[in-house]
């Protein structure tokens, strides 16, 4: 059978590429018979074999990827409880932080703190408490950042 010259160098360059009988055929209007010879001319040979056997590599390797995938996502998925309790944990320390600040006012007089001796070591406690609830504040909206970021890699 002949075969045109455009179709002839167009099936060559297919089954060098790998594809099969099947697409060649369907695409160039081949048959299976002109295909095989165009292959036997041109010594190209389609290793079905070594096919399958990539084939089975790369599903084996799907699967990995699932398993760590679904890993992944517990992993996210705790994060993400961790990220919730310690929201919940620092409103309530916004609330304990303006009761605190509250407090301090009290003790401002004329521009001056007035504390009595025995509450100057609460104050002192309470201005670390101060720090450490802002220091938290700060660290939430970093979570949080990573969180809108994961949202945006899925």
């Amino acid at each position: 059978m002949r075969v045109h010259k455009e179709k002839y160098k167009k099936a060559v360059k297919m089954l060098e590429e790998g594809k099969s009988y099947r697409e060649i055929s369907k695409e160039l209007g081949l048959s299976f018979s002109q295909i095989r010879d165009i292959s036997r001319n041109m010594g190209i040979y389609v290793d079905l074999e070594e096919r399958k056997r990539e084939l089975r590599r790369l599903k084996r390797e799907i699967k990995k990827l699932e398993r760590y995938k679904a890993q992944l996502e517990k992993e996210i998925e705790k994060k993400r409880s961790i990220i919730e309790g310690l929201e919940e944990a620092v409103e309530e320390l916004n609330s304990i932080d303006k009761l605190v600040e509250d407090i301090l006012h009290k003790f401002y007089m004329g521009g001056r703190l007035y504390i009595p001796k025995e509450f100057r070591d609460l104050e002192e406690k309470m201005k670390k408490f101060h720090g450490s609830v802002v220091r938290l504040n700060a660290s939430v909206y970093v979570e949080k950042a990573i969180k809108v970021l994961e949202k945006v890699s899925h």
